[in-house]
Formats: structure tokens, C-alpha cells, sequence
């Protein structure tokens, strides 16, 4: 019928204009109407109402009119309030524009339905209708790029940004200011824009912005002044700077005011074409056109400012950044909850914002040094408020005077331009109460041209990128280097933070970082050939050098004008070249690898043009004016050595120079060092640089040979001199080189005033080195003032160290040319004794004493005649080495040296006293003291060839050396001892001690400790120490006689030169004290042994024969037994001359390791052992036979314990082991007749008894083997397989018959089973084939059918032939293997009984599929087999009434086949349950497929897995019951016949996986497939062509080959013999069941065959 659901907004509006229409455009609406049309409007906006914006929608006026939406404001100001007159009134002389023209809404639509309605406020109208085209205003996304740019310019950059705007601009003033003030929110273009109505940065400059301007600035990156190269700022990004502080910029200029946006949310909206609304990034207006009153509050911060009134045209730019506080940002977040607006920066405070305003002043106080045009900067940190703190900063160019004249100052440039000035920056500090100025005084120099050769591809470059040449150096010259360092910084107009290191401002029109940060162009290694880094390297290498040196020559001209002209005073003329010459740049440490090899390179190449520049002023003090001005290769520099001078030295040589008419120019030393660097660093256009040199001077004094007395009169300055002319010598250009350039230079200092010249072999001078030499003889004329070349000092840090005069001097020394010597002690001796002919005098006597007392040897002075000796005698020094000093503090030794010295002076020993020689400490140290050694060597010096005649040695001088000898040590009478060895000074042994004494000479002396000789005879040639009270020798004793010549007769030769030999001849026996002394003495020898002083007395103890026996011959020990060897003590206990004497036995037991006795830990001994034991068991003794078993036994015993012996005990030949039977009750007569002595290999362990007792003997049950002994022969006590079978052989023919008894019988089983049991475990270990081997001989069956059966009937035996494993019914002549024989298989199978092994199999099944959550839920309803619950529409029945009740839908999907059979042959038969008609019925009774085997083909499709049982686990529907079957082999058998049969369902419904998991568990369990079901399965396989378990039973059939042949063989025979049988009619059934067993028997073995080799 056409009508709607609902009304729509076209519909609405259709009500507004019928209203409309009944009044037309110009009469009134009745209030009645009026307040329709508004209820209509209110539905419009309702929330559930979707309003969209129609500018054809009618709006009620003010003046009860409708009117289109488009034409309408809302009076959002309150304008309709004011009186006539203040609004309405057409606009006049620019008061702004009237509202006459406006229709305003009516008073009954609310703020919020014109919000609603979107109908434009009376301000945003105002505004919008001013509005200049700003096209290209930032319509751009360009938040992401803004908040790109700030990360490279940080907050710090707007102050540059706005002052080369400014520049650019022309300005000539610009300031910095915060406007602290927060005005009225009310009147503005949008409320919004209240948020930005507080605090603000505002920068003012006089200059006015062009429309190119304006447009610029709507862009980011392409500025107004990009093809400008008069610009600065030619990048257009640094306006961006304003970001970091404000999200809404604005700038006023002329007459128009800005507003900037960039995020589109604080703007006043406009529409579009299409009437939408649309937010702009930026907008401008004319603010001379705007209502002023409508939008007060939003021109109000700009008013009153800088001469800005927001009504006429204004001339400046006034940029206004408000502040992004704290407080705006909750302002913005309250009035925009559904916006995110974060801000484009941080939020600031007024305290941070005034902090960076001063941090500014820095810059301010440079900023305008290259800004031609700029001349105040102004900064205030409150704009409206007197009390601020402001800076200002106010330029102007003074008058330099001389050298400033704008003049072509050389041919470097072309055109010739350059400007050079001196500028004032007057800066001035105000605060609210201290009032400052400081004024700051540069020298400019600008320079614009190209350089003359400038080649042409920078020129193309310039040109290119439109970069102009403009540079120069600002230097300040009242700066204060003293009170702090001055940091020079790299300009491009305005200043960068690049600091440069150097002492001016360098500027240069350098291309940048986008962000004015660094030099643009990348690094040398990775942009080389970038164009911004050629041209930045041009100007800092070419460029900048040229105009640097060329403001030199101006600094310098301007410097040292006259005096009339402002110039240094002629008193101030050195203050001043020092202060010039602190302008000059040096290489410094600068921040960035990048500036520093530019400002280094600026540097080289600024040197280098220094060299032909006028820029080093030359002081003349003899001229007028003082100074001139020249280029460096004009110049002498005065040098590192000379600035550093003491004294007046430098103004010396420089004035001789310049009278010489050298230009000599003084500057720092670093400015020297570099100066000489870079002039020298070019191989190939090296420059010449020159210094006041040692060779220049030298040529002063060559000239004028007084030149050094005459100038220098201080040791400080002539220390100088000397260490600066002639430190040539210290250099490595070679010693004669050296000395060539000083010839004949009067530079050597004598010690009378003069200076000599150093004339190449000419006459000698002399050098002292020790003080007070040159004082004690007369030569004044021939030696040098050594004062001169003494080092003072050491260099303070930082300091020149002082030439080294001390090695200057020695070199001159060395060198014999320069015929200046060393004044040594052999020449000062020498001076002496030609000066004092006659002998030294007293006096002089005594201060040689005090000169010599500094002097560690006093060697090179032996001949000075100034010893006094001790009768009063003269003589020279050196007697005093070869005497004795009788100063010593030893009481006694002093009193045993005056009672020999009588005898001293007799042999003509000098002797003397240090008191009678001033004490000299030299003397008291190294002259001889009359100690016991020097004593000594004095006399034993004298003893063999200058001895006097006639002179004997009193006994009691003989006493006192010998003391004194044996106070000593060897090593002090080492080089005297020969000497000392002819004195006779010693008593004999064994004469009365008042004898004549004897030398040490060829004498004997003891050696070692001391024992009783009077038992042993008399020794007449040793030596006898009468006076100590022991009878050993010690050690110092023994080497001193050693020394002296006499012989040391030790225990050892003792004892074997002359005691041994008395009991071995027979002229002693070895009993009473004799014994006694022997004893003590073999006791010595063994002391000697342990003490290792004596190698020989080992001999004694192992060699000779010294050791009494038992029977008391003498044997060495390495002929007896050890007395504490329990082995041989037992074996040969018999004989005592092979044991030591009992007095020895203690002795020998407590140090046998001294010893070499034999003992049973040595093999020889063992084997003599075993051979003894060996002859007694032969019988070859008269021991009786218990005691040769108790021997035997030890030895045995003993060669178990130590198997590590290296001789072969399975030697037949050692039968040294007692034997033992078995006694078994079974048949005496049949245990072996065996020796009661046998070998190792012929004795078994008693533990195999059992199994070999009638073939061989056992080791006792105490002397089983060990296991050490069985770990190295591990067959020991083993029987072999042979004597097991030789046993079974005698048990199987010889006993078993004779077991008639029970008792026996059961005995005889159990061991029979032993032997099964042993030979089982023997076919283990890989030995099947030999036992196979050795029972083949056998002439009887050995295989006993059970534990139970007698014995000794022959059907208890059987042949390995006639048994099968594996196997459970017998068949013709094969039998199971009997239970008893089981464990026994490895036995079984090695003597060939046949048996059925089992083989590997793997079946690779494909991977489950994943069932899901409903296939689950269904397989427990197929598996519950309830129709009423579980919705299943197809039943199977089956024989027995059974059935299977399923899904259609599970059976479709999982398998091909049933969608066929169900639509095919299923479909003919198919019946529907009459109680349940959905349910289909399919009758499979008559068909091949079982109930179980189709169960578990269903189960599958749902479950897809195999099912454990064998069909349904519930029991049938018709409660059929069966009997329990607990036969495992049934159980095996019908799961067998299920899985065949589900075997062939997988092959008919093509189920593949179904197949593997059928063959996986027959395969996988490999008791599934055995001898009697592997054909059976081979066909069911072969058939349902599973070509996995076919493979599988043929090679199960292949591995038990022999087994199933027999097996069939024997069937077929026992089917064969039963058909015979059958003769009669009735049995033609079982006839023809035997006939078809048969033939498939046979072909059973057809299969086999075909399987087989």
C-alpha cells in the first residue's frame, strides 16, 4: 500500500516547508508555527535520529523568519545585546565589519541545538568571512614530519630560527620577549581556541612579512628564500622550532594575522564544496576587516605591543607562541574527551621558559657580528611588566683609524671586496634594581668575492646551489684571555654551536645540517665526493685561510698604528705583540671529528699563507719606529730555547741581531711549533723557516770571542749560553760534525776567568769532578770552571727542561781531540808528588786525609806518600792493602795477635793503626784487619819459600794457629790452606803428645764419627786433635785437613783395609770384644750409608763380604736370605749359611733397605723356591710327606698372592699342587687315579664336581684359586666342553644302566640335568658348533625325557633328532621337547633339535584421523546400540538373530562402497522397521560377512581405529550364552580367525588403514603367527591381498625352514597312515577330509620348497 515504516528526515524537513510556504520569504511565522518547526528541529537532533547536514533545512530567525541553514549564525558573542550603533553600523574608516548582514538565529534554538544543527557561530562566521585565500596552508599531513623535524631542531634553535628570519627580513631590530599574561576566552573565532589565550613566547622584528612569506611558511621544507643566496635561512624547517613549545603558532604582520594548526583540532571549521565541514591546518585574515568586537578577546594578545593596535596596518612581524603548560593540556583533555591530543611536544613552566630566554644571552651578545643590517636584540622575560629583566644588545660601527681604509688589500680577489671594521656591542643588563652595560669591542673583517684561483668547478658548484662566497672573522678585542678562555665558533651569518678552538669567530656561508647543527656532507671516509662536503672543505682550506690572513694584515697594520692614532705607547710595544699574537689560531681540541680536521686544515693553510703575508711585526729598540711589519719569509723567529731564557738574554741576542739587520720576530712557542710544522710539512713546496739558532749564535761569538764575558754575567746566563751553543754535542748528527761546527769558539770556562777556545788538539785543560780537588793544587790556568756545567735544577711540568751540561761536558771529555781531560786520581797523584818532592808535609798530609775520606777506593792514590805505620814510618798509601790494621775489638784475638807479633815482624808484615791516619774511612773498611784469616794468609804466604831460616814455631804460637785454623771456616782459608799445610803445628795419633809436631802435609785424618781403635790395632799416621774433647772430626775439620794437604782415612777405608781383612785371614774371630767393636763399627758404616757422605760404605753393606752368618763365615748380603721372609725362612729353614748372624739380625731387619738380601719379592728367589718345593714333592728329600704338603701349601698360597710374578705356573712342570677326588656315592670305581701333586692346568675347582668328577682331580677346598690368580689365567679350575662330554659320555653308557634304585635314579637325573645345564650355558657363549661336534660320536641318545624317568631304560633317551621346540603335539617320531629340558634351548638347538623361530616384522600405519567431538558422541551411541537414543537409521541382521544398528550418515562419508551397496544391491532387499519407519533393515544372514568381523568393519568407520575384542563386548540380543574358554592357544586362535576375516572385509570396503592395523598386531606380537597357523594365514593374507603379513609368514617360513618341514613331513605321514586305515564303505566322509588335509599338506611343502635355497 506504499506506506513506510518509518519517517525519515526528508519527511520532517517536507513538514518545515509546507510551514514555510504558507508565509513565504519575508512575513512572519506565527509563534504557534514557530514553536512546530522547533519541535520538528528537536527530532531531527534526537540521539536516535541519524541528522545529516542539508543547507536547504529552514531554521526560525530573530525575526520570526525561516531561513535556510547556509544563511544563519548563532549569536555566540552576544552581539544582539548591544545597542544600536555598536554593531550593525556599516564598517567606517577600517572600525571592522557590522553584523547587519547576518540573519541570527531565533532566540528558541538553544547553543546546543545549533551545535547539533551545525549552524555557524557569529564568531567563526566572522571570522571565516575574512578570511585571505590561503590555499597551500598546510593542507598537508604533516604531523609526522613536524614531530620528525623537532627531533632535529630542539627548543634551543628558535632563537637562531627567528633571528636570520628577521635578518633576511631586513630588520634591523629583533626581540625575544614572554608575555606572562592570560587573556579572555570569551570572543573567539572558536572555543576551542581558549587554550591558547595564557602565557606566550613572542618575537618581535621591524621588518614586514611579504606574501611570499606568508605562503613559506604553509610549507614545510621550501621556503621563500631557497633560491635567494642572500639569505640565511634558506631551508625552510626551522619555523618548525615553534612545535616544542605551542601546538597553535600565530604571526601578525602588515595586515594580516595567521593562525597555524598542523593537528586540525583548534581551527575554526568551514565547509567545503560538498557542505561538509572540514578542519584546515592553517588560516589567515585580515584583521583591519574583522569585527574587532566579535573577535576582542582573540586579537587581544597582539594589541598594545611593539605599536600594534589590531585596527591599521602594522608595520613588523610579531610571532606569538603560546605556551603549552600543564594547565592547557587538562584544558584541552576537559573540553575534547573523545579526541586524543597529546600536544606535539612536552609541557613547559614559566620558570623553565625564562631560564631558556637567558641562556640565550650568549648568543645575543654575537648574534649580530655578521648581521649587516641588525643592530639591537632585545630579550625580556615579561613583556608587560617594567620590573622585568631585560637584555639588550645594540651594535655600531667605530672609526678604527690607521690600517682600516676600504683598499685592495692584495691580488687575491676578483672582484676586490671586502669590508674591515671595528664594531661596539653594548650590552646592556636591566633588572628591577641594578642597571649594567657592558661593552664588548671586535675587529670584523668580511670579504664577498671568489678568489682569482678559485678553480671552476667550485665556481659551477656555487653557481649550482646557489651558494654565495660571503666570509670573514670577527676578533675580539677586549677580551680578557688571562681570566678565561675564549671560545671560538663557526658562523654562517648567525652563530652555530660548532666550536671551532680557535681565538676569533670565523663566518662563511657553510653548508649545513638541515637543523644549523653541524656541516653537512657526511665524513671523508663515506662522502668524499659529496657536494655540500667539496664546498664546506673549499672554504675552510681556501676560502677562509685567505681572508683570515688578509684581516691580519689589517689587525696588525691597526694594532701598531701610531700612537697619535690610538696606537701602543713605545713602553707598551712587547704587551702588545704578545696580545697580537694570542689572536693567532692554533690547532685546539674541538667537539666532532668532523669540524676538527676543517678547522686543522684551516689552520696548516693559514700558516702557510703567513709565509707571504705582512702579518709578523719586527721590533727594532735602535730604530723609529720600533716596529715593522713583514712576511714570514722575511722573518727570524726567536725560537723555543730562546723565549724560555733567563735573564735579559733573548733582548741580548735579538739586539745584536737586528744590528746585524735580522728582522727577529717573538711570538709563543706554539705558534712557533706550528709555524715551523706547516712550512716544513710539504715535500715538495717546503717553505724556509728560520730561528735564533745555536748556529747563529755561534757565529756571534766566532766574531766576537768576548761576546759570552762581555754579555752575560750571571752562572745562570752563562749556564744558558753554554747549554745553547753547544747542545750540538747532544745531538745525534755525529760527535766530529758537532765539533767542527765549534771550532775554535771560545766556550770553554777555565777556573782563572778566561775562556778558551776549544781548539782541536791543541793544549790540554782538565776537568774536575770531585769538589775540593782543584783546591789542593796549583793549575788554575789549565782547569775548567766546573761550577758552569753542574744541572741546577729539574724542569718544573709544563717547563723546557735545561740542556744537559753534565753530559755536554763529558762528551768533551771523552773526546780526545777537544784535548779537555778528566782530572784523574792517577793524575792528581801524580800532580801531588812532582809538587812535593820531598815528601809530604803534615799539614797538606792531613787535608789529603779529608779530601780522600769521600772516596769509595782509594786505589788510583796508592802511590800518595801518606801512610804512617805502626813504627812510625811514611809510606805510601797502597802499603796499607798489604799489611795488617791491628784496630780490632776481639779482646782475646787482639791478645793472640800481639803474641804473634813478633813473629809477624819477623816475616816482614806491615802493620799499622787507622787512628794514626785521621781515621780514613776507606782505610778502616778495606785495609786488612788483623783478624784470624788475614793473620793466617800473612804467615802462610811466608811458610814455603820466604820462611826464615832457623825460625820454629813455639808451641804455644802452634796452639794459637791451630785455634785459630779450626775457628775458621773452608772457605776462609781456601787460598791459604797450602801454605797453612807446612806448618808444623800437629800432634800424632798413637805417640805421647809432647812428640815433635807434624805437618798436615801427607798426613792422615779422620774422617767421621769416632770409634774404639784399641780393639783393632794401632794407627800411627793420623793426625790427633789433643785439645777437643771428643773423637769425631767435624766437618770444618775434615775439609781443612782435606785442603792442607793431608788424607781423610775414612770408616770405609777403615774397615776394608784393615779391619775385614783381620777376620777374614784369620787373624781375629769374630767372637768377645772383637764382636762387640765389629758390631759398633758396622753400625758406623751404616750411620755413613744413611748420612749419603760416603757412596763406598753401600759396598760394604752389598758387595763386600761383611756379614757374618750363622755358622760365622763371612758372605756379602746379596748371597743371603732376608731374616724376616716367611717364604723362604719355610722352603729353606734348613740351611744356616744362608741366613745372617744373630747379632746382625736386629741391625739387618731395622735397615734392609740398605741391604740387597734376597727375599720372595724377587723372582730368582721365588723360581729357587718353587724348584726346591718341586724336588721335594719328586721325592728327591727325606722330609716327611706332611711336611712337604704344608710347604707345598705355603707356596701355592704364596704364588696365588702374587700373580703379578712373571713366570708361567700353567707349566706342566710345576706339580707342586696338592690334589684332591670327588667323592661321588653314585659309582666309586669310576673316580680317576690322579698323582698327589699336579700342575696348575690339570686341577679343576671343586665347584664343577658335578659335571666332571670321573675325568679329573680338584684343587683343594683351601687352595682354590684366587681371584687375582684366576684374573690372570682366566680358564684356571674350568673344565672345556670336551671333558663335560667325555663325562656325559661315561654317565649316558656307563652308569645309567646300573641305576635300578629310585634313590639313585633321582640322584642320577638331577645330575645328568647338571651337565644339560653346563653344556646350555657352554652353547651360550657362541661354542653350539664344537659341542655339536663332539656329541656327533655318541653311539647312544643322551637326551633324557624328564626328571622322572628311569634311567637306565632305553626309551627314557632320546636323539636330539626325535625332539622339536616350539611345538605342542607330537607327531610320528618328533616330540615336544620335555619340560624339564626347556631351560636348556641354547643346548637344545647346538645338538640339533629342531625348533620354530620367530622373526621382526613392522607395518607402517597411515596416521589417525582426528575424530571430532559429534563423531565421538555418535560412536558412543553406535557402541551403546540403542535405537531410541541414539537416532541410528540402518540395522544389519544377522544369522541368530543378532544386528547392528548404525548411522547412514558415519558409513556414507567415511566409505565409497556402502553409498553404492545402499542405493544398489542393499536397496532390493532393504526393508523398513514397521515400529520405527525411518530405521532401514538390511538382512545379511545369508552373506559371507559375520556378525563380529562387520561389528568391528563399522566400529572402524566410526572410531577409526582397530577394536580390541573380537566383536560387540556386550552380549548378543538373544542373550546367547557361552561357555568361558580360558585356553590361551584358543583364545590366540579365534582372534586369528577375526582378524582374517576383518582382513578380507578391509580388502572388500578398500579400507586400507583398517589393513595395517590388522597387520600391525599380528606382525608387532610375535606370538601371533607360530608353525601351526603360518600357512593358514599366508593364504587368508594372500587373498585379501595384504602383501604385508604375506611377506611376513613367508619369511617366518624361510628362518624355520628345516623345523616346518619336518613338522609337515610328519603330519603328512600320520595323515598317510590314517587313510590307509580307512577301508571300510562307511568311512568315505573321513576319507575325503583326510584327502583334502593331505593335499593341503602337500602344498604346504610345495610352498616351502619354492621358499627354500
Amino acid at each position: 500500500m506504499g506506506v513506510r515504516a518509518t519517517v525519515g528526515q526528508a519527511d520532517l524537513q517536507t513538514l518545515i516547508t509546507d510551514v514555510a510556504d504558507r508565509y513565504g520569504d519575508v512575513e512572519s511565522v506565527p509563534q504557534a508555527d514557530l514553536d512546530f518547526v522547533v519541535k520538528i528541529l528537536q527530532a531531527m537532533i534526537n540521539k536516535d535520529f541519524k541528522f545529516r547536514w542539508n543547507p536547504e533545512l529552514l531554521i526560525p530567525t530573530a525575526d520570526n523568519l525561516l531561513c535556510r541553514v547556509a544563511n544563519v549564525v548563532f549569536d555566540d558573542v552576544g552581539a544582539q545585546t548591544k545597542p544600536s550603533g555598536t554593531l550593525g553600523a556599516e564598517p567606517t574608516d577600517g572600525n571592522g565589519s557590522n553584523t547587519s548582514s547576518y540573519k541570527f538565529v531565533s532566540s528558541k534554538i538553544t547553543r546546543n541545538m545549533a551545535d547539533m544543527l551545525q549552524i555557524s557561530m557569529l564568531s567563526t562566521r566572522s571570522w571565516n568571512d575574512q578570511k585571505v585565500s590561503w590555499s597551500q596552508t598546510q593542507e598537508e599531513d604533516i604531523v609526522g614530519r613536524i614531530v620528525n623535524i623537532m627531533n632535529d631542531y630542539d627548543h634551543s634553535s628558535i632563537f637562531t630560527e627567528f633571528l636570520q628570519n628577521a635578518a633576511d627580513a631586513g630588520a634591523t631590530k629583533c626581540c625575544f620577549m614572554l608575555d606572562q599574561t592570560s587573556y579572555p576566552r570569551s570572543k573567539l573565532f572558536r572555543p576551542r581556541m581558549a587554550t591558547w589565550q595564557g602565557p606566550a613566547l613572542v618575537i618581535y622584528n621591524n621588518a614586514e612579512f611579504t606574501e611570499d612569506d606568508f605562503i613559506a611558511l604553509s610549507k614545510i621544507g621550501v621556503g621563500s628564500k631557497r633560491g635567494d643566496s642572500s639569505k640565511i635561512g634558506r631551508h625552510g624547517l626551522g619555523f618548525n622550532s615553534v612545535y616544542h613549545f605551542t601546538d597553535v603558532p600565530s604571526v601578525v604582520s602588515g595586515e594580516y594575522i595567521g593562525f597555524f594548526d598542523p593537528q586540525r583540532q583548534y581551527l575554526a571549521k568551514s565547509r567545503n564544496a560538498e557542505g561538509v565541514l572540514e578542519a584546515q591546518g592553517g588560516q589567515r585574515g585580515n584583521f583591519v576587516k574583522l569585527n574587532r568586537e566579535v573577535l576582542s578577546d582573540q586579537l587581544a594578545p597582539y594589541k598594545g605591543i611593539f605599536g600594534c593596535d589590531m585596527e591599521s596596518h602594522f608595520k613588523g612581524t610579531i610571532f606569538r607562541i603560546p605556551i603549552r603548560t600543564v594547565d592547557t593540556q587538562q584544558s584541552n583533555n576537559q573540553k575534547q574527551p573523545n579526541e586524543q591530543n597529546r600536544g606535539l611536544g612536552r609541557t613547559w613552566t614559566l620558570t623553565q621558559i625564562q631560564e631558556i630566554l637567558r641562556s640565550w644571552i650568549e648568543d645575543v651578545k654575537v648574534g649580530m657580528l655578521f648581521l649587516k643590517g641588525m643592530e639591537t636584540i632585545l630579550i625580556d622575560d615579561n613583556l608587560r611588566n617594567n620590573t622585568s629583566f631585560k637584555w639588550t644588545a645594540t651594535k655600531s660601527v667605530k672609526a678604527g683609524g690607521g690600517g682600516l681604509s676600504h683598499t685592495t688589500p692584495d691580488n687575491h680577489a676578483e672582484p676586490k671586496q671586502y669590508d674591515t671594521s671595528v664594531v661596539e656591542i653594548k650590552v646592556s643588563k636591566t633588572t628591577a634594581h641594578t642597571p649594567s652595560i657592558e661593552t664588548l669591542r671586535w675587529f670584523i673583517h668580511t670579504e664577498q668575492a671568489f678568489l682569482q684561483e678559485s678553480p671552476n668547478h667550485i665556481k659551477d658548484l656555487a653557481q649550482k646551489n646557489r651558494w654565495n662566497t660571503d666570509r670573514g672573522i670577527a676578533i675580539p678585542l677586549n677580551f680578557n684571555y688571562k681570566s678565561g678562555e675564549f671560545h671560538g665558533r663557526l658562523f654562517t651569518h648567525l652563530p652555530t654551536p660548532i666550536p671551532t678552538g680557535l681565538p676569533f669567530h670565523i663566518h662563511g656561508v657553510f653548508a649545513l645540517t638541515s637543523n644549523r647543527k653541524g656541516l653537512a656532507g657526511g665524513t671523508e671516509r663515506t662522502d668524499r665526493l659529496d657536494p655540500k662536503r667539496i664546498w664546506n672543505r673549499y672554504l675552510m682550506q681556501e676560502f677562509i685561510p685567505a681572508t683570515v690572513a688578509n684581516a691580519f694584515e689589517k689587525l696588525v697594520k691597526w694594532m701598531f698604528r701610531a700612537d697619535t692614532q690610538g696606537g701602543p705607547k713605545a713602553r707598551d710595544i712587547e704587551d702588545t705583540i704578545e696580545q697580537y699574537f694570542k689572536f693567532w689560531p692554533t690547532i685546539a681540541d674541538t667537539d666532532g671529528v668532523h669540524a676538527q680536521n676543517f678547522i686543522n686544515t684551516f689552520v696548516e693553510r693559514f700558516i702557510r699563507k703567513s709565509y707571504s703575508h705582512l702579518i709578523f711585526p719586527c721590533r727594532f729598540a735602535h730604530k723609529t719606529p720600533q716596529i715593522s711589519l713583514h712576511a714570514g719569509k722575511d722573518v727570524v723567529f726567536t725560537g723555543l730555547n730562546l723565549n724560555n731564557a733567563p735573564g735579559n738574554i733573548k733582548r741580548f741576542i735579538c739586539g745584536q741581531l737586528q744590528l746585524k739587520n735580522h728582522n727577529t720576530c717573538d711570538c709563543s712557542d706554539k705558534i712557533q711549533i706550528q709555524i715551523e710544522r706547516y712550512w716544513k710539512s710539504s715535500n715538495s713546496n717546503a717553505l724556509d723557516f728560520r730561528q735564533i739558532d745555536p748556529e747563529l749564535v755561534r757565529g756571534l761569538i766566532r766574531e766576537d770571542p768576548k761576546f759570552i764575558p762581555q754579555w752575560f754575567k750571571s752562572e745562570e746566563e752563562k749556564r744558558w749560553i753554554l747549554g745553547f751553543v753547544l747542545k750540538v754535542l747532544l745531538e745525534s748528527q755525529g760527535m766530529a760534525v758537532a765539533l767542527r761546527s765549534l771550532d775554535g769558539l771560545a766556550v770553554i770556562p777555565l777556573r782563572n776567568g778566561e775562556w778558551k777556545k776549544l781548539e782541536m788538539s791543541r793544549s790540554t785543560v782538565y776537568y774536575t769532578t770531585k769538589p775540593g780537588m782543584s783546591e789542593l793544587i796549583n793549575g788554575n790556568n789549565i782547569l775548567v770552571d766546573e761550577g758552569l756545567f753542574k744541572n741546577v735544577k729539574d724542569p718544573k711540568p709544563g717547563e723546557v727542561p735545561e740542556v744537559d751540561l753534565e753530559q755536554i761536558i763529558v762528551r768533551l771529555v771523552k773526546d780526545a781531540s777537544c784535548c779537555i781531560k778528566e782530572m784523574l786520581p792517577e793524575k792528581f797523584t801524580e800532580l801531588i808528588c812532582t809538587e812535593n818532592p820531598n815528601g809530604v808535609r803534615s799539614d797538606l798530609r792531613y787535608e789529603l786525609w779529608r779530601f780522600l775520606k769521600d772516596y769509595a777506593d782509594l786505589g788510583p792514590f796508592g802511590e800518595l806518600p801518606i801512610l804512617q805505620t805502626l813504627d812510625g814510618n811514611i809510606k805510601p798509601l797502597k802499603c796499607a792493602f798489604q799489611g795488617l790494621e791491628i784496630s780490632i775489638d776481639d779482646v782475646a784475638l787482639k791478645q793472640n795477635v800481639s803474641k804473634l807479633t813478633p813473629l809477624l815482624l819477623e816475616l816482614g808484615v806491615v802493620m799499622l793503626v787507622a787512628t794514626q791516619n785521621n781515621d780514613n774511612p776507606y782505610l778502616l773498611k778495606h785495609a786488612p784487619k788483623a783478624k784470624r784469616v788475614p793473620v793466617l794468609e800473612q804467615i802462610a804466604r811466608r811458610s814455603i819459600n820466604s820462611w826464615p831460616e832457623n825460625r820454629v814455631i813455639t808451641p804455644e804460637e802452634a796452639k794459637i794457629l791451630r785455634e785459630m785454623i779450626q775457628s775458621c771456616s773452608a772457605n776462609d782459608i781456601k787460598g791459604i790452606a797450602s801454605g797453612l799445610g807446612h806448618l808444623r803445628i800437629w800432634y800424632s795419633w798413637g805417640f805421647s803428645r809432647y812428640a815433635p809436631l807434624i805437618c798436615a802435609h801427607g798426613s792422615f785424618f779422620r774422617e767421621g764419627r769416632g770409634f774404639d781403635w784399641n780393639n783393632l790395632g794401632d794407627f800411627t799416621d793420623l793426625i790427633r786433635l789433643p785439645d777437643t774433647n771428643h773423637n769425631d772430626t767435624n766437618h770444618d775439620d775434615i775439609k781443612h785437613f782435606a785442603a792442607m794437604g793431608a788424607r781423610a782415612l775414612s770408616i770405609v777405608q777403615a774397615v776394608k783395609t784393615r779391619i775385614l781383612p783381620l777376620f777374614q785371614n784369620g787373624s781375629k774371630e769374630y767372637v768377645g770384644e772383637a764382636k762387640k767393636a765389629y758390631v759398633q763399627i758396622f753400625e758406623e758404616v751404616i750411620r755413613s750409608v744413611k748420612s749419603k757422605k760416603n757412596p763406598e760404605a753401600k759396598n760394604i753393606l752389598q758387595v763386600d763380604r761383611s756379614i757374618p752368618t750363622l755358622n760365622g763365615s763371612f758372605r756379602c748380603s746379596s748371597e743371603l736370605f732376608a731374616v724376616d721372609d716367611v717364604l723362604c725362612r719355610t722352603i729353606f729353614g734348613d740351611k744356616p749359611a744362608n741366613f745372617p748372624d744373630e747379632s746382625m739380625r736386629d741391625i739387618v731387619s731395622r735397615d734392609k733397605h740398605l741391604f740387597i738380601f734376597q727375599d720372595s719379592s724377587n723372582q730368582g728367589v721365588v723360581h729357587q723356591c718353587a724348584e726346591h718345593v718341586l724336588n721335594m714333592t719328586q721325592g728327591y728329600t727325606g722330609i716327611k710327606p706332611d711336611v712337604i704338603r704344608s710347604i707345598a701349601t705355603t707356596m701355592v698360597d704364596f704364588i696365588y698372592k702374587n700373580e703379578s710374578l712373571n713366570i708361567d705356573w700353567l707349566d706342566p712342570r710345576w706339580k707342586i699342587v696338592p690334589t684332591e677326588i670327588a667323592m661321588k656315592p653314585l659309582d666309586l670305581t669310576r673316580v680317576p687315579d690322579v698323582p698327589k701333586y699336579q700342575s696348575f692346568g690339570e686341577l679343576m675347582n671343586p665347584a664343577w664336581q658335578d659335571v666332571v668328577w670321573t675325568q679329573c682331580a680338584f684343587f683343594p677346598e683351601n687352595l682354590k684359586p684366587s681371584p687375582q690368580f684366576k684374573s690372570r689365567y682366566p680358564r684356571i679350575g674350568t673344565p672345556t666342553a670336551v671333558m663335560v662330554v667325555d663325562h656325559l659320555k661315561v654317565l649316558v653308557t656307563d652308569l645309567a644302566p646300573k641305576m635300578t634304585q629310585p634313590d639313585q635314579q633321582l640322584a642320577f637325573n638331577a645330575e645328568i640335568l647338571r651337565v644339560y645345564k653346563t653344556l646350555s650355558d657352554v652353547a651360550t657363549g657362541h661354542n653350539s658348533v664344537a659341542i655339536k661336534r663332539l656329541l656327533e660320536g655318541f653311539h647312544k641318545p643322551y637326551l633324557l625325557k624328564g626328571h622322572h624317568t628311569n634311567p637306565s631304560a632305553l626309551e627314557s633317551w632320546l636323539w636330539p633328532r626325535q625332539l622339536m621346540l616350539d611345538v605342542e603335539n607330537s607327531v610320528r617320531n618328533v616330540w615336544p621337547v620335555p619340560q624339564e629340558l626347556l631351560p636348556f634351548r641354547p643346548f637344545l638347538v647346538a645338538v640339533g633339535v629342531l625348533q620354530m623361530q620367530t622373526v621382526e616384522g613392522s607395518v607402517k600405519v597411515s596416521a589417525r584421523r582426528k575424530v571430532s567431538e559429534i563423531e565421538t558422541r555418535l560412536l558412543n551411541c553406535f557402541e551403546a546400540q540403542d535405537q531410541h537414543s541414539g537416532f541410528m537409521d540402518v540395522r544389519f541382521q544377522f544369522a541368530n538373530g543378532r544386528q547392528i544398528l548404525a548411522h547412514k550418515v558415519i558409513l556414507v562419508h567415511e566409505n565409497e562402497y556402502f553409498t553404492r551397496f545402499f542405493t544398489g544391491i542393499w536397496a532390493q532387499y532393504t526393508k523398513r522397521d514397521p515400529l520405527d519407519p525411518g530405521v532401514a533393515i538390511i538382512n545379511l544372514s545369508n552373506q559371507e560377512e559375520t556378525y563380529e568381523a562387520f561389528y568391528g568393519l563399522l566400529y572402524f568407520f566410526y572410531a577409526d581405529d582397530l577394536l580390541d575384542s573380537n566383536g560387540p563386548i556386550n552380549p548378543p540380543p538373544n542373550n546367547t550364552v557361552t561357555e568361558p574358554d580360558n585356553d590361551n592357544a584358543d583364545e590366540l586362535r579365534d582372534r586369528v580367525q577375526y582378524l582374517m576375516e576383518l582382513l578380507h572385509l578391509a580388502n572388500q570396503y578398500q579400507t586400507h588403514r583398517l589393513q595395517e592395523l590388522v597387520a600391525q598386531e599380528m606382525l608387532v606380537d610375535k606370538m601371533v603367527v607360530t608353525y601351526g597357523n603360518v600357512f593358514n594365514i599366508r593364504d587368508h593374507a594372500e587373498q585379501a591381498q595384504c602383501s604385508v603379513i604375506q611377506e611376513y609368514c613367508e619369511k617366518y617360513m624361510r628362518k624355520n625352514l628345516d623345523s616346518l618341514q619336518t613338522y609337515v613331513d610328519g603330519e603328512l605321514k600320520l595323515f598317510r597312515d590314517g587313510l590307509q586305515e580307512l577301508i571300510g564303505d562307511d568311512d568315505g566322509a573321513q576319507r575325503a577330509a583326510l584327502k583334502a588335509d593331505i593335499e593341503g599338506l602337500e602344498n604346504n611343502l610345495k610352498i616351502l620348497r619354492r621358499l627354500g635355497p
